[in-house]
C-alpha cells in the first residue's frame, strides 16, 4: 500500500499536506499519483501527445477545466489542449517532449 492510499486517497493526502505542510516526499507521490492516474493542477509541467509535432515544448498548466483538461499559457493567450501528459523529469530538464 503506498503513501496516498494509506492517507485515504488523494484528495485526503493533499489535504493533510496543506494542513502540516508539505515535504519532498509527499509532492513527489503526489505527483507520481497525478502522472499515473492524468490529474493535472496548476503548476504541473506537461508536453503536447500529437505525434505530428516534432519537439513539443514543456508547457506549464495555468489553470484546469472542470472536464479536466489542461489550459495553458501558449504565444501569449490561453489555450487548451485536449491531448497533453505529463512531463517526465528528463523532458522538464530538456524543455521539449522527448
Amino acid at each position: 500500500m503506498n503513501l496516498i492510499e494509506q492517507l485515504g486517497g488523494y484528495e485526503a493526502a493533499k489535504a493533510e499536506g496543506e494542513k502540516w505542510g508539505f515535504d519532498d516526499f509527499l509532492n513527489n507521490q503526489l505527483l507520481e499519483y497525478r502522472r499515473q492516474n492524468n490529474i493535472f493542477e496548476i503548476g504541473d509541467y506537461v508536453v503536447k501527445t500529437n505525434p505530428k509535432i516534432k519537439h513539443a515544448h514543456v508547457r506549464v498548466v495555468i489553470s484546469t477545466s472542470p472536464s479536466g483538461g489542461a489550459v495553458l499559457d501558449y504565444q501569449g493567450f490561453p489555450y487548451k489542449f485536449p491531448c497533453v501528459r505529463h512531463a517526465t523529469d528528463a523532458e522538464i530538464k530538456a524543455g521539449r517532449r522527448l
